[in-house]
C-alpha cells in the first residue's frame, strides 16, 4: 500500500513539474517574441529616422539653392556679370 502512495506522490509531483516546465517554456517563448518585436520596432524606427534625415537634407539643399541661388550674390556684388552673360546657360 505504501508503494502505491509513493507512486501516486511521484506521479503528482512529476505532473506539477511538467506544468511548471511548460509555464517556464511559455514565458521564455513570450520573452523571445517580445525581444524580437522590440528589435523590429527599433529597426523600423531607425529606418524612419534615416528617411526623415534624407528628406530634411534634401529640403535644406532645395531651400538653399532654389530660394537663395548662389549666383544672386554674385549678381548683386558684380552687376557686370549680367551684362557679360557669365553664368548664363545660353552663352555656353
Amino acid at each position: 500500500m505504501y508503494k502505491y502512495i509513493i507512486i501516486l506522490f511521484m506521479f503528482l509531483s512529476s505532473c506539477m513539474t511538467y506544468a511548471e516546465r511548460y509555464q517556464r517554456a511559455d514565458m521564455k517563448h513570450q520573452a523571445e517574441t517580445i525581444r524580437l518585436d522590440n528589435m523590429l520596432i527599433e529597426t523600423e524606427t531607425q529606418r524612419a529616422r534615416r528617411i526623415l534625415d534624407k528628406r530634411s537634407q534634401f529640403v535644406k539643399h532645395y531651400m538653399r539653392f532654389v530660394l537663395e541661388p548662389p549666383l544672386v550674390d554674385e549678381w548683386i556684388r558684380r552687376p557686370e556679370i549680367l551684362e557679360k552673360g557669365e553664368g548664363d546657360c545660353d552663352t555656353a
